[in-house]
C-alpha cells in the first residue's frame, strides 16, 4: 500500500487492514505487476487467496446448479484436471469438478501457503487412490485433517481405511445434511 504508483482502484480494493481486502473483486492480472515488489511469502499468500477465492466461487456455482462453461473451468483447473472432468461420466461430472477444485485448493495451500506435511500428502494420495473425487487439507489450526469427496458410504469407508493405512489416526464418513434452516421457537417466555 506504500507504493506511490499503485492505482487507486486497486488500492481501494486492497484496503489498509487485514480484514479490508475485497478478494472477490481483485484479479490476478490486476495485481501481478506488483507482486514482485513484495517478499516471496507475501506474494504467494496473495496469489493463494485470489486463486482460492476464484475456485471457491466456481464450486459455489456448481453447488447452486448454475451453468458452468469451459472458460470457467479452464481458468481454474490445470489441463489434466480439466481432462478428468470432461472425460468423466456425464452423471458424475459435477462431482469430478468439485473434486478437482478440492485438489486445486489443496495444492494452493501446500504450494503457496506451505501448510501441508508429508503425512497429509500421503493421506490425500491414499484418498484419491481409493476412489475419492478430490481431497484437501482441512481444519482449524492450519490443517492436520483432510476432507475427501466420495460417491457413497461404501467408497467413504474404503477412503477412510486407505487414509488410516497412510497414517491417519481416525476417520469417518458423513452424508450431506439438509443444510441451514430456520426453526421457530415456541413456548419461551
Amino acid at each position: 500500500m506504500g507504493l506511490p504508483h499503485l492505482p487507486e482502484p486497486l488500492r481501494s480494493k486492497l484496503g489498509y487492514r487485514f480484514d479490508q481486502p475485497r478478494w472477490d473483486e481483485i484479479t490476478e492480472r490486476e495485481i501481478e505487476a506488483f507482486l514482485p515488489l513484495l517478499d516471496d511469502k507475501a506474494g504467494q499468500r496473495i496469489l493463494c487467496t485470489i486463486r482460492m477465492n476464484s475456485s471457491t466461487e466456481l464450486a459455489l456455482r456448481v453447488l447452486r446448479n448454475e451453468p458452468i462453461n469451459d472458460t470457467d473451468v479452464a481458468a481454474n483447473l490445470t489441463a489434466t484436471a480439466r481432462n478428468r472432468v470432461l472425460t468423466a461420466p456425464t452423471t458424475e461430472r459435477e462431482y469430478y469438478l468439485l473434486g478437482e477444485i478440492m485438489n486445486k485448493q489443496h495444492a494452493l495451500l501446500r504450494d503457496l501457503y506451505a501448510l501441508s506435511l508429508p503425512r497429509i500428502e500421503a493421506m490425500c494420495a491414499a484418498a484419491m487412490s481409493a476412489g475419492a473425487y478430490g481431497a484437501k487439507l482441512s481444519g482449524a489450526g492450519m490443517g492436520g485433517s483432510i476432507i475427501a469427496l466420495v460417491k457413497n458410504e461404501e467408497m467413504g469407508r474404503r477412503v477412510v481405511d486407505a487414509c488410516n493405512s497412510a497414517g491417519a489416526k481416525n476417520g469417518w464418513t458423513s452424508a450431506v445434511g439438509e443444510g441451514a434452516r430456520v426453526q421457530e421457537q415456541s413456548g419461551l417466555a
